[in-house]
């Protein structure tokens, strides 16, 4: 049982191809460094606005889709996640010649994120085929954090984009180092936690990975 990973760029804030190809590749290839314990095959680039990977554990997943969309922002994605087999050999394949019902999902989610939201406010959808309740509770908690991201400010989205660079989806947060990032005062970052919601996004984020890890480990 494997996790695959679609990413695709859906709205490029008139940037170029190339210029899209490379920032992206760049990130891609530092959580590739970064989060190597957690990947199977690394996060690719299957074509100019898309790539894909396939994760052999689940703790990191939605923190490095959280590092991709803020590390990228304003360029904006969509993520289909998938789980199931992989039918085709792994060893010497391009990640784009793989194949298997853990693809087949994922691309499956990718389509219906855009199916299934006329809001254009949702970002990522599981799916493992025939989905139960535990998908709906969990697709449905990520799109209530997308809700809540939508409608922050650039300088809450900052205060958030710092804290996930430096310490992933960790609560245990001091204020006065995101202040001093930041170069605010202690007080100005308080605010800013308190208005963005900071902390139960984090901890929702956190609740989801739980939960998630824990139905890939009973369809495993």
């Amino acid at each position: 049982m494997y996790i695959a990973l679609i990413g695709a760029v859906i709205q490029s804030n008139q940037r170029g191809s190339h210029n899209i190809s490379r920032e992206l590749t760049d990130v891609l290839d530092q959580i590739n460094q970064n989060y190597q314990a957690s990947l199977t095959v690394d996060l690719t680039m299957t074509n100019q606005d898309e790539f894909q990977g396939v994760f052999k554990a689940t703790e990191h997943l939605f923190e490095i889709i959280d590092i991709i969309k803020f590390s990228l922002y304003p360029m904006e994605f969509r993520f289909g996640v998938g789980l199931g087999e992989i039918q085709t050999a792994m060893d010497g394949r391009k990640i784009g010649e793989m194949d298997g019902p853990a693809f087949w999902h994922a691309r499956s989610a990718v389509s219906r994120v855009l199916e299934e939201n006329a809001s254009q406010l949702s970002r990522i959808l599981l799916s493992a085929g025939g989905d139960g309740s535990e998908f709906q509770l969990l697709n449905d908690s990520l799109k209530l954090c997308d809700f809540v991201e939508n409608r922050w400010r650039d300088s809450q989205r900052e205060l958030v984009k710092i804290s996930l660079l430096a310490n992933g989806h960790s609560d245990h947060v001091l204020q006065s180092n995101l202040a001093k990032e930041l170069g605010i005062s202690r007080q100005a970052a308080n605010q800013r936690v308190q208005s963005s919601g900071f902390y139960q996004f984090i901890r929702m984020k956190q609740s989801v990975s739980d939960t998630f890890s824990g139905v890939y480990r009973s369809l495993q």
